[in-house]
């Protein structure tokens, strides 16, 4: 669980990987949420709870981050476009 969250860290940061930097953060949320489903009553410690909320925290910043990338790369003439008569 910590090693998919660094991972998640380390692909949004260093290799600017969103999607493979998602991928990590889904899997580590997923393993947190899943440590507590053991008893009916589990309760969950605070630092769990923070880690629970830091994680879906990334998990929609990185989902943002992704579809800003998408959006990006649809009309790239368009863009040029814009910024020459921006410059004029």
């Amino acid at each position: 669980m910590p090693a998919c969250e660094e991972l998640a860290i380390h692909h949004e940061r260093r290799t600017k990987n969103f999607g493979k930097a998602l991928e990590y953060a889904h899997e580590a949320l997923k393993e947190l949420r899943g440590e507590n489903s053991g008893p009916k009553y589990a309760t969950t410690t605070i630092g769990q709870q923070r880690r629970i909320e830091r994680l879906a925290k990334r998990v929609a910043r990185l989902e943002a981050r992704r579809d800003g990338m998408a959006n990006r790369d649809t009309a790239p003439l368009l863009r040029r476009q814009r910024a020459s008569v921006a410059g004029e």
